[in-house]
């Protein structure tokens, strides 16, 4: 606003002074300013005048939903291991306010994502969001590192633990952990459990193709092996032994 006054034109004093001087130059900048205001324009950056105010790409209405998505959808994977940690002390029976405080929430955001909520946007729609969940993930094979393994990993880091350290207290081999922290360590070079865990469930639910599809011969001998009774332990060896250097044919049992 003041920007606005300093480049207005010069008002021509009055001779005359006295209150009705004054007042008829306040009526002049307010005639000037109307003036200004209410005549549409373009902005530098491409936003528009309508009513003293500049309407610039933040107050769009086609963008503002869209902001509001983006900033709700977890960015990092932290506010995810908030919500999965006060699902979890919920559940225990441990009251909102206490599990609040022990994630580092406000009260009333743990009531909204225990109970959900339904809110009135700017276009005037009832947006409604549901309560977090924790969906019962489908246990994997002892072979892979599990979640409470990831948590324990991330304790001993920052206990300063090395990585033979860890591996001699999970029973793992050094080479796992390391792939493991290298893999799904964050950009900070922090890592995070919860966030691990997630990222390996989507690698193992890439969409692949079965090698015993593609390769017809290989495919052919395991089912004749199987319709003959053998287990899938024989199978894995019989085709060591039957395709002996060719490593692509070798399979293991999960796979038979």
């Amino acid at each position: 606003m003041l920007g606005l006054v300093r480049r207005l034109p010069p008002i021509r004093a009055r001779r005359s002074a006295g209150p009705a001087a004054g007042i008829c130059a306040a009526f002049e900048i307010i005639l000037v300013l109307a003036n200004r205001t209410t005549v549409p324009g373009t902005a530098a950056n491409g936003g528009v005048f309508r009513g003293g105010f500049h309407s610039s790409s933040q107050h769009q209405p086609g963008l503002e939903d869209a902001m509001r998505q983006r900033r709700r959808a977890p960015a990092g994977g932290v506010q995810a291991e908030k919500q999965g940690r006060y699902v979890r002390l919920i559940a225990q029976g441990v009251s909102n306010a206490e599990a609040c405080r022990m994630v580092g929430i406000h009260r009333r955001t743990g009531t909204r994502w225990r109970y959900g909520r339904s809110v009135l946007n700017s276009a005037g729609e009832v947006l409604h969001y549901r309560p977090v969940t924790i969906t019962p993930e489908k246990p994997r094979s002892c072979r892979y590192l599990s979640e409470q393994e990831r948590v324990m990993i991330a304790d001993l880091l920052a206990a300063g633990n090395t990585v033979r350290g860890i591996a001699g207290e999970l029973g793992r081999s050094p080479s796992t952990i390391s792939r493991e922290i290298r893999r799904n360590a964050g950009t900070d070079g922090r890592y995070r459990p919860h966030q691990a865990q997630r990222a390996a469930r989507e690698r193992a639910r890439r969409p692949r193709q079965r090698l015993l599809v593609l390769d017809a011969v290989l495919g052919d001998t395991v089912r004749g092996l199987l319709g003959q009774r053998w287990s899938p332990e024989q199978v894995g060896h019989e085709l060591a032994v039957r395709f002996a250097g060719q490593r692509r044919r070798c399979l293991c049992t999960e796979s038979i």
